[in-house]
């Protein structure tokens, strides 16, 4: 709960990948939501948000969940520090 309340020390630095499947039956998905647009808003340079209708708790294996795992690689590459990316 202190990620909830303390969005706003987020570090500066760190960038960001929020899954959310609308489908998830496991979390708020509403109150999970409005955390990651709040991040969003304060660091719209280091917060992306993905939200997937149709997916899943279990977003990996639901029916896109090659789509879904291609956007966390393509996020990871995209972040990564040039002498990552040299081997990648």
């Amino acid at each position: 709960t202190n990620v909830i309340t303390q969005y706003k020390n987020w570090p500066a630095h760190l960038p960001l990948l929020f899954l959310q499947g609308a489908m998830d039956g496991s979390v708020g998905v509403e109150k999970n939501l409005k955390w990651a647009e709040n991040l969003r808003d304060i660091f719209p340079n280091l917060v992306h948000l993905a939200y997937h209708k149709d997916a899943p708790h279990a977003m990996l294996r639901g029916e896109k969940g090659d789509i879904i795992l291609h956007e966390i690689i393509d996020f990871i590459i995209t972040n990564s520090s040039p002498l990552t990316k040299a081997y990648i």
